[in-house]
């Protein structure tokens, strides 16, 4: 996994013939919380094989991992589990001491393009303009990658573009880094259908430049051709509620965050109720949507 600076396999074998029969990947990268830096392990994956199961080998690959951790100096690991996904949230309460928290919740949609004119235009950040949005105008957020980390980001294949619309220089913006990735593909039966375009967004501005937004990212996917894209937002983002409105499916993902460090778990009540930023990198393919309902109930 090229886009990150360190990326680890761990296998458990079987003694007698060497087959593998559980696997866990894991991509090592620096974050920010406010001024602190943090390492951070994600969790990619992790698979045992179906003839295996219900022998704890994961929960032994995992303690074979806590030395690799330690001279790491691993501040915290994280990973996105769906809500749905009912044994892997069991296995890591039991195992791993890792809650889901209700505060930490990812709400992904699916929209569709073209849904109003072309009027409104997105204005495209330089890279120093986008330097600044995550290094200054972001300051409070957690989870930021560092500045060498944006910089790599930035010239990544998958990545498109930092966009707003509204007055950067005032504040009154919003704001979305925008992917084009190619492991990221929509279950359509139609042919000829493009992967999706997928945003995250970042707002604090009012509903009529949220509207204008979500409008201009959908009239620039659909003179792309793309018929669909896929926005992700917290749980406590101000588009959340635009967003339901407008979308034709949903999903949600609870991140599982395990503290390690001292320093993180001294550190990390500060940070409670900060915006998150969600790295597209760890985001894999979504398999599970639900039509969205007249009336959302909560999942949690």
């Amino acid at each position: 996994m090229k886009q990150y600076p360190e990326s680890y396999c761990f296998t458990l074998m079987e003694p007698t013939d060497g087959r593998i029969v559980a696997i866990a990947a894991v991509n090592l990268k620096k974050v920010q919380f406010g001024f602190y830096l943090m390492n951070v392990a994600f969790a990619r994956l992790g698979r045992v094989d179906p003839n295996q199961r219900r022998k704890y080998l994961l929960t032994t690959l995992f303690s074979h991992m806590s030395q690799w951790r330690s001279v790491r100096h691993i501040d915290y690991s994280q990973g996105y589990t769906s809500v749905t996904n009912l044994p892997s949230l069991s296995f890591q309460r039991r195992s791993l001491g890792a809650e889901p928290e209700a505060g930490i919740v990812l709400n992904s949609f699916i929209l569709p393009t073209g849904l109003i004119s072309d009027s409104i235009k997105l204005q495209k950040l330089t890279s120093e303009e986008t330097e600044r949005l995550w290094m200054i105008d972001m300051i409070d957020w957690t989870q930021r990658p560092v500045l060498s980390d944006l910089r790599h980001i930035m010239q990544l294949n998958d990545y498109v573009g930092t966009f707003i619309v509204g007055d950067f220089a005032s504040q009154q913006f919003a704001a979305a880094m925008i992917w084009q990735p190619s492991s990221t593909v929509l279950c359509d039966d139609r042919l000829d259908v493009n992967n999706p375009y997928r945003g995250q967004t970042q707002s604090s501005v009012s509903i009529d430049i949220q509207e204008r937004f979500l409008s201009a990212l959908s009239s620039m996917m659909d003179a792309d051709g793309i018929p669909f894209f896929l926005c992700d937002v917290q749980e406590s983002s101000p588009f959340k509620s635009l967003l339901q409105r407008r979308a034709l499916a949903a999903t949600a993902q609870f991140v599982s965050r395990t503290l390690i460090s001292q320093r993180m778990t001294d550190v990390v009540d500060h940070f409670v109720n900060s915006p998150i930023w969600f790295d597209p990198r760890d985001f894999g393919a979504l398999l599970y949507f639900k039509a969205l309902p007249d009336q959302i109930s909560s999942q949690l």
